[in-house]
């Protein structure tokens, strides 16, 4: 069985239009601790 995790960076306004898109995903936004304003968008789906 293969899975695929996919991360994306980026700012918080595009990454959770990312996320409202696709309900379908199990996506997981995180924000960098130490940087302000930076964010990482984590898919672990496999799709």
């Amino acid at each position: 069985m293969k899975e695929q995790i996919v991360i994306t960076f980026g700012d918080e306004k595009i990454l959770s239009e990312i996320k409202a898109a696709h309900p379908e995903r199990d996506l997981v936004l995180y924000q960098a601790l130490s940087q302000q304003g930076e964010f990482m968008l984590l898919d672990h789906s496999g799709q």
